[in-house]
């Protein structure tokens, strides 16, 4: 009887930790913005990626976005954020960015939380943005729910990206 207890502890144990790594889905591929589905209150997603590569694995997720910008011209920024909910901080030219990831309790949705602390002509400000990524019909669709708080107010936008085949 001790066996059978031990067994059924052991396997618990082990299908717990197979459904806690599992957790979630991967978002990794090629994914281009779909423009004629951009839904936003406000000015619109100015800085909308048009271009997203992403890889990931069990730990982290890391995004290469393409954008091209009127004041900005081309450029492409890469950001990593970890998917244990631990803090994740980024360097860009406009300033560090903490990340934070968590899954949704179904493990259908990735929300990703970022703070970013921004210096203007020596005005400090902070931009805070929340962004919720699901996969849509049979994981072709990336839809992003972004929220965003920054001195001119809350912006909010939904991204649909296609995956590249």
């Amino acid at each position: 009887m001790k066996k059978l207890h031990r067994f059924m502890v052991l396997f618990l144990t082990l299908f717990g930790m197979c459904l806690y790594a599992g957790n979630g889905i991967n978002f990794s591929g090629t994914w281009m913005l779909d423009e004629s589905k951009i839904a936003d209150s406000g000015e619109g997603p100015r800085m909308a990626a048009q271009k997203l590569t992403i890889t990931q694995d069990e730990k982290q997720l890391t995004v290469e976005r393409f954008i091209s910008s009127e004041f900005r011209g081309d450029f492409t920024s890469t950001e990593k954020v970890t998917l244990d909910g631990k803090e994740t901080v980024n360097t860009s030219d406009f300033g560090d960015r903490k990340l934070t990831a968590s899954w949704s309790e179904d493990g259908k949705a990735l929300t990703i939380k970022s703070v970013m602390e921004m210096n203007r002509d020596g005005q400090v400000f902070q931009m805070n943005s929340t962004e919720i990524w699901t996969l849509m019909q049979e994981d072709k669709v990336l839809k992003i729910d972004q929220t965003r708080m920054s001195p001119r107010g809350e912006m909010q936008s939904v991204l649909q990206y296609n995956k590249e085949k």
